[in-house]
């Protein structure tokens, strides 16, 4: 059940939370596999770079409240700032689990930002009212539902095509019937689809896992409507990145051109040999 969290008897003005910060229907978590995210970002544009985690591991993309048939609240509180000593005391941790893909985003710039688009949300629910609670909530919640393991217990692994309805099947089994989401991103190269996240969700009173409702773009967004036919791609570490696969294809198209240039200067000049054999033969003759 979806409990609705009100926040009364406060005044906006006197509060300094906008009106956004006052509830939300549940709360998502986003569990990120980051060779895809990284793709989705260097595909955005030539000049982006990513920085992939040694540890072949699903990541923390977000942890939001969210409200439903609306848009997803940001920046309730810009005055709500994340607590220094605390980010330091969980650095491990979050380096490890909530680290920032883009090259040129620090780890402590992108928890800090997280905190002030989400965590200020987040804020006025008891369970998350603080730094601490927070991360600390998004990491237990990273671990109580593996993602890793969910999928490679069902032999899905990175490297493979697989079906919408087999990787929900998989997570929905594990979940024990609780409805998960889905996201999938297009690689511009291939035209094919990626997995890029899944989502849990909890309520914002007693932080339990929830059926996922109404999430926007739909409980498979970017994925194939054929959840039981058209397969999708979950990408290995060693996958090509798409500055990397488009650096791989020219220089392929080149070494291809190259060789049929060589073979068809190989062959015209015996055909002109040959020729001028034939006409050496004919004027003797």
């Amino acid at each position: 059940m979806i409990f609705l969290f009100l926040i009364c008897g406060l005044s906006l003005s006197g509060s300094g939370v906008s009106a956004k910060a006052h509830y939300s229907d549940h709360i998502i978590l986003s569990h990120r596999w980051p060779v895809s995210e990284c793709t989705e970002w260097m595909q955005s544009n030539v000049t982006h770079a990513c920085n992939i985690p040694p540890v072949n591991d699903w990541i923390v993309g977000g942890f939001w409240p969210y409200r439903l048939n609306a848009e997803q609240p940001t920046y309730c509180n810009k005055s709500i700032h994340a607590d220094e000593k605390v980010l330091i005391a969980l650095m491990p941790e979050l380096l490890r689990h909530w680290p920032s893909i883009r090259k040129k985003t620090a780890n402590t710039t992108h928890w800090r930002e997280e905190y002030l688009a989400h965590g200020s949300c987040a804020y006025t629910l008891p369970l998350f009212n603080s730094t601490a609670k927070y991360f600390n909530g998004t990491l237990h919640r990273l671990a109580e539902h593996n993602i890793t393991d969910i999928l490679a217990k069902a032999n899905i692994i990175p490297g493979y095509h697989y079906s919408v309805n087999r990787i929900l099947h998989a997570v929905q089994s594990a979940l024990k019937g609780i409805q998960p989401g889905m996201r999938c991103i297009t690689h511009k190269a291939t035209k094919g689809l990626m997995l890029r996240d899944i989502y849990t969700c909890y309520d914002n009173e007693d932080g339990s896992l929830i059926n996922c409702e109404e999430l926007k773009g739909g409980f498979f967004a970017g994925c194939s409507q054929s959840i039981d036919k058209e397969l999708i791609y979950y990408p290995s570490v060693e996958y090509p990145l798409p500055h990397k696969f488009s650096r791989a294809l020219i220089a392929f198209l080149i070494i291809l051109f190259g060789t049929l240039s060589f073979i068809g200067a190989f062959f015209g000049y015996k055909k002109y040999l040959e020729f001028r054999e034939r006409r050496g033969y004919n004027s003797v003759s």
